[in-house]
């Protein structure tokens, strides 16, 4: 395969590998894992399917910066069943992992004994789940996220007393919520630059005057909604 080909020669330049969603190793020669094993040391960027990952759960990843999985993985309904191991994040497996972009927090293993095992992300895109999931991966993040991106397609319980502080976080954008999340009334963005909001309009009319959003916006920019809030 020529994936294997340029992982065997590209030394000394780190590839962005992109293994196809449909792409089974069974398919091909005994020898691709073999070889991907041997030159992972050479990857910089990875996209795959969850399922694609799980024969490396063993690997280490010294020079991945970033991790992202399809949209459209056929076998999130195993991860999320828990049938399926979900990718173990950390430090040791993952140690220059900088950015990752899951659609679906229950992929990632965060059932580590510390938040210090947690690599120190810059940027983050994923889900709210049931699982709640995605809290602990923020909450393990906050320190150094600088960029947060969370979507939702339904609507999910979020604890009465949570409270994030986020004090690097420049970018934060929201999809999908409904148009009253006090949860996000109760996140610290002192360095926030960019905000960007898209509710879900499910069940929502104009007559509606409970708007809550985000409301830490002193140091905002660049500002994008589809509902006006109402900021002080």
């Amino acid at each position: 395969m020529h994936i294997s080909t340029f992982l065997e020669r590209s030394d000394p330049t780190q590839l962005h590998v992109c293994l196809p969603p449909d792409f089974d190793s069974s398919y091909y020669s005994t020898d691709f894992f073999s070889i991907f094993c041997k030159n992972l040391h050479g990857i910089e960027c990875l996209t795959a399917s969850g399922w694609q990952i799980a024969p490396l759960e063993m690997e280490t990843f010294p020079n991945v910066r970033e991790i992202s999985f399809y949209d459209d993985d056929n076998s999130w309904e195993e991860n999320w069943d828990g049938v399926t191991r979900p990718l173990d994040i950390n430090v040791s497996k993952f140690p220059r992992l900088e950015a990752i972009d899951s659609i679906y927090g229950s992929w990632l293993n965060v059932a580590t004994p510390s938040p210090d095992r947690f690599p120190n992300l810059l940027r983050l895109s994923l889900s709210a789940d049931a699982k709640s999931m995605w809290f602990k991966i923020i909450k393990y993040t906050a320190r150094t996220l600088e960029s947060l991106f969370i979507r939702s397609w339904a609507v999910h319980n979020v604890p009465g007393d949570f409270v994030l502080d986020l004090p690097a976080l420049k970018s934060l954008e929201t999809s999908n919520f409904p148009h009253n999340t006090p949860w996000l009334a109760r996140i610290t963005t002192p360095s926030l630059i960019s905000y960007k909001a898209f509710h879900n309009r499910e069940g929502f009319f104009p007559h509606y005057t409970t708007i809550t959003t985000h409301t830490d916006v002193g140091s905002v920019t660049h500002l994008r909604m589809d509902i006006i809030p109402n900021l002080s």
